[in-house]
Order: C-alpha cells, then structure tokens, then sequence
C-alpha cells in the first residue's frame, strides 16, 4: 500500500525485540508483520544481541558487537561522515547528549547504515527515550528522514539520568514527532520542566489469541484441581511490577483460601529466588512459570479467574498484562498508579489505593471468593478491551500516525492541502 503520494514507505523501529520479553518487545514483535502487511518496508534494529530469526515478514537486526566494535564503530561513522563532508549531521547532537549515549547512538546508526538499504527509509521511530530515541535521532539525520520517538516511564524510572539528557529531550521535542501510551507518560517531560506536544496512542492485543485460552488444558497439564480458585500474577520478577508485595500477600491468601493456587508468571528477575522460595513453602499453593512462551500465555491467564498486576512506583505508563487479562475476559487487580487506571478501570477490576501487601491480600481474597463478581468484571473488562485495546484498531492508529509523518504528509497536514 502506497501513500497519497506514491511513496512505499520503509520505517525503521529502534528497540528491543523480544527475547526480551516486556511491553516493547511484544508491540515490535506485534507491529513490525502488522506494517510489512500493510505494505511497509520493515526493520526492526534491536540493541540486544541474538539470532535474527523473525522470517520474511521483515527484516530483524540485531547488535551482536561487543564493547570494543561497538565503539570503533563510532568513531568509524565520525571518519565516513567527515569524508563525505556531512560531519555536522553526525555532531550535531553531540553537544545535548553524555558521551556514553553519544558513542551509543553512532554505534547503532552506523550499524543500521550497513544493514539496511538506506534509499528505502523514509522514517526512523525510536523507542524509550534514554536507549532507542538517541540512536534514531542519529539515524533520522544521518539520512534526513522524519523522527517519531515513544516516551514510556523512563523520566520517572530513571530521573536522575533523565535529567542529564534534559537537552537532549529539549531538542528531541523540537526534531521529532512524540507518542506515549497513556497520557501519564505524555505528561512526564513537564517533570524536567519541558513543555512538549505527545500524541496518545495505546497498545493493543491480539482479542482472539487471549479469548480462547485452553484454561482447563493448562491446570490439567500442571496439575492444578479444577475447581481450585486461582489467581496469577503476571509481570516481570522484580520489584517494580509488585511482585514482593505479592510475595508478602501470600500468607494472608493461604489462610483465608487454603485451596488456593497462586501462579507466578513473568520474565526472569531479581526476585525469583524469592520467588522459588515461596514454591518450596507451599509447592501445592504456589506455582512458578518462568519466561512463559507467549503461546502458553493466554492458557495460563484463563486457568486463573483474577489476574493480579501491582505495579509499583509512577513508572508504569500502563500495563499489558492487565489489557491482557481483559482480553481474556478475567477480574484483574492493579494498583490506582501511573497510567494503569486509564486502563483498568473499577467495573472490571479492583484498583488499589496503596502498594502494600495487606490491601493486595484482601482485594485477593474477596475475589476469589466470590467467582460471580469476577465473571462480571471479566466480562466488562472483554468488552472494554474490544472497544479500546484491540491490535487492529491500536496498530491502525499507530500506522496512521506514521503515514502522517512521511517526508510531504507532515507538510501535507500542516498546510491542509
């Protein structure tokens, strides 16, 4: 599919591609074919190493230099640019950037400029401020194509590094256009005192992958009773997703709800040996699903009837287990923080007021209790999926936000001709 203009549009999208796992991964993982099929030419440039197995669809690259080629690589590209005549593009951003990011960002690009045909690129989209966004800046004037850069929670996450790239955001609000996913993370650059325009568009799920859930198949295959209640926390092992005021609910659960089964299901973390401590306790009430195949995925979130996501600080832009869980039609529990509640909302799950472990048990415990208040949730939470959080209409307006920024539609829309 061409563009008004007759354009076939190439993107390339800088950010990780799974594994690992996480909200970045799997929307690359999910966008990168949804565009190919659209008609776009599609690279994905990822920064952490591994096979480049993706299939035809489109093309995956990824980094797999070392410390030492990544940053002969840099100062390869300042010698090729100095050549050619074109230094300027390659400092420009020098002078708003650490040296550390700096030497990164040339690194990337330059390995971009080997692999990929460069006449094919008409956009560069950069995800995460600190990581993907410096490395497509480079790129996008390397090549002088048009720049979208998607903000997540680093700016909460990460603010005392945030704040050495403070010209850099300055400059980025300037060069590029700006998405988020929930207008919390929209709203992050006015911690540094920035004033910037962000477009908000959420990510999606596939509706039918997560509807139709073998939930019964998964208990039988990991030998949970079929009337167990269930509940499964879904999210990275580590602090920031919850998962130890989760570990600190388990006691009060097990008490209230003796037969209650508790997965644990998430990406490899700091907290998993804690993790498995709490499956040597109580190997019957606690179960643990370590890197979970996204196949495996929506059996596991159907064998539970409340999915529990208690995010942790204002980092989190959003949740993609709790949008998940709705799609598979489950009550979900998440805490009433950063971008969550533009989510969840209270008709389809139960949103806490604090991060502590007493409040998360009882939300817990209530639920499972009552597996007819969880069914409605469910059922509400589907329907508000269906109508916000569908792949097709998310990726839609993704697509079109990127059509919009094509060298002349950009001009396009401003002049309104």
């Amino acid at each position: 599919m061409t563009s008004p203009t007759g354009l076939v549009p190439g993107v390339v999208l800088v950010g990780n591609f799974p594994p690992p796992y996480g909200g970045v991964p799997a929307h690359l993982a999910d966008l990168a074919p949804f565009l190919a099929e659209r008609g776009w030419r599609v690279t994905v440039l990822s920064p952490v190493g591994g096979r480049e197995d993706s299939g035809a669809e489109f093309q995956l690259v990824r980094d797999n230099r070392g410390k030492g080629r990544k940053t002969a690589a840099a100062a390869a590209l300042l010698a090729e640019s100095a050549l050619r005549g074109e230094a300027r593009r390659a400092l420009q951003w020098r002078s708003t950037m650490p040296v550390r990011t700096w030497v990164r960002a040339l690194a990337t690009a330059r390995l971009a400029l080997e692999r990929v045909d460069v006449g094919s690129i008409h956009l560069v989209a950069g995800y995460n401020l600190l990581f993907g966004a410096p490395a497509a800046a480079v790129l996008s004037d390397l090549i002088g194509v048009p720049l979208v850069v998607t903000n997540f929670g680093e700016i909460h996450s990460h603010h005392d590094l945030a704040r050495e790239h403070v010209r850099f955001f300055s400059r980025l609000v300037e060069r590029a256009r700006l998405t988020a996913i929930s207008h919390h993370c929209a709203r992050s650059f006015e911690d540094l005192g920035i004033s910037a325009t962000v477009d908000v568009l959420p990510y999606g799920v596939d509706l039918e992958h997560f509807g139709q859930g073998d939930g019964e198949g998964f208990r039988s295959r990991h030998g949970i009773p079929p009337t167990a209640p269930v509940a499964a926390f879904v999210g990275r092992l580590v602090r920031d997703m919850g998962l130890d005021a989760m570990l600190a609910a388990l006691p009060a659960i097990r008490v209230a709800v003796p037969d209650a089964v508790v997965l644990i299901a998430g990406a490899d973390g700091k907290l998993r040996s804690a993790v498995e401590a709490a499956v040597r306790e109580a190997p019957l009430n606690v179960r643990l699903f370590v890197n979970v195949p996204e196949v495996d995925l929506p059996g596991l979130i159907a064998a539970a009837q409340v999915v529990v996501v208690p995010s942790a600080g204002t980092r989190a832009c959003g949740s993609l287990a709790a949008i998940e869980a709705m799609a598979a039609g489950r009550a979900v529990v998440a805490t009433r923080i950063g971008g969550v509640p533009e989510i969840v909302t209270e008709e389809c799950g139960v949103l806490l007021d604090t991060e502590g472990s007493s409040e998360l048990a009882q939300a817990v415990i209530s639920l499972l209790r009552s597996p007819a208040r969880c069914s409605v949730m469910g059922t509400r939470g589907r329907q508000r999926a269906a109508q916000r959080f569908d792949r097709l209409r998310t990726n839609g307006a993704i697509e079109a936000f990127f059509r919009a920024s094509l060298p002349g539609e950009a001009a396009r829309d401003r002049t309104g001709s």
